[in-house]
């Protein structure tokens, strides 16, 4: 299912176009993610296409024990006051985005940038009972919200779409776009 994440990010990179990276998952295990797209899937990325803005822990050495983070850190609610022209001005430059995230605070981070236009995509991973509300908010704020820990086809399709490449018309009849998700 996670096949499609090396997809998307070449195809970002043969078009040209910048993935910003916002995560509170700590530095090094965003990079080692990268670099196993690059090193064992042969991913070659354009390290000048891909910002990564996520929290540096300080360890101690001897107890291997988190004693701190580094600026910025970076948690789901302050997302948003991370990306100030200061430390991050190429974000700023971006007048189109395709958003994703897994939570609903995800999206606040579009509230600092002058953008055009936003296409909203979550992934909605809610438990049991708050799954309805949860749903809820999801479709009203976002473009397209997908569930059950979907992968990123949807959003592969979507980037394809807006720099005019070929559909997988398979994907397209098995997704079922109109339709709002239903557990």
């Amino acid at each position: 299912q996670r096949r499609v994440h090396g997809e998307l990010l070449k195809t970002l990179g043969e078009a040209g176009l910048k993935l910003h990276v916002v995560s509170a998952g700590i530095t090094g295990v965003v990079a080692e993610s990268f670099d196993i797209l690059q090193t064992q899937r042969g991913l070659n990325l354009d390290s000048t296409l891909v910002y990564v803005m996520t929290p540096e822990i300080h360890d101690a050495a001897r107890d291997n024990a988190v004693i701190g983070f580094g600026k910025p850190t970076v948690t789901s609610a302050n997302k948003h006051l991370c990306v100030d022209h200061k430390r991050y001005p190429e974000i700023h430059e971006n007048t189109n985005a395709i958003l994703m995230g897994d939570l609903i605070e995800d999206y606040l981070i579009v509230k600092n940038l002058k953008l055009k236009e936003v296409i909203g995509i979550g992934f909605l991973n809610v438990p049991g009972e708050y799954k309805a509300e949860a749903l809820d908010k999801f479709t009203s704020a976002l473009d397209i919200v997908i569930g059950h820990d979907g992968n990123l086809a949807c959003a592969l399709e979507v980037v394809k779409s807006i720099i005019g490449l070929p559909l997988d018309e398979e994907w397209l009849k098995e997704a079922k776009l109109t339709e709002v998700l239903k557990y």
